[in-house]
């Protein structure tokens, strides 16, 4: 197992500006800390094969961060994790979207899963969630967890294979590769 160095930054939210008051980076034995999700309680990790990590934030000392859970799905890699309300929506991998009841955060527990494809990142905004899966951006109504429904497919032009999303109302931002050849002409 190797050691992950990843730098964790808390901001102090008021009516003046964000003041950070805890910009620290911290080692810890994760297999490859895919993706992580931050709120103020705690700091969710999307762990690769060792599934998904969730460490308490503490208020007045964080560091270091305390291990509470660590959710493994029994197949499949976490990739990205998108926490809203009580429940961890992760972009799966081979296994697509899993959603976990994290109201008790020291025993998160499987709502549901959709294998909609090979899931590597993942946004929620309202009671959608988008997945990039492969080549395509796939949207997944979410209103009840317990029973995701596939709503909706999205394919970027050919070659554009988005690595990213954030979606806001009906605004969708894409992270995207551009390839470049030597064409030799």
């Amino acid at each position: 197992m190797k050691k992950l160095i990843f730098c964790l930054i808390v901001l102090f939210y008021s009516s003046a500006l964000p003041q950070v008051i805890i910009s620290k980076a911290y080692s810890t034995d994760l297999e490859n800390g895919n993706g992580l999700f931050a709120n103020f309680d705690f700091v969710f990790v999307a762990d690769d094969t060792a599934g998904l990590k969730i460490y308490e934030l503490k208020t007045i000392n964080p560091f270091p961060l305390t291990l509470l859970s660590n959710y493994k799905h029994p197949s499949g890699a976490a990739q990205k994790v998108f926490v809203e309300g009580n429940y961890a929506y992760v972009a799966y991998g081979s296994e697509g979207l899993v959603i976990l009841d994290i109201s008790n955060p020291s025993s998160p527990s499987l709502v549901s899963s959709l294998n909609i494809g090979n899931a590597f990142h993942i946004y929620v905004e309202g009671q959608y969630a988008y997945l990039i899966v492969s080549d395509s951006i796939k949207i997944v109504n979410i209103s009840n967890p317990a029973l995701p429904v596939l709503t909706g497919i999205y394919k970027p032009a050919p070659l554009a294979y988005p690595q990213g999303i954030f979606v806001k109302t009906d605004i969708y931002f894409l992270q995207k590769t551009v390839q470049m050849a030597d064409l030799n002409i």
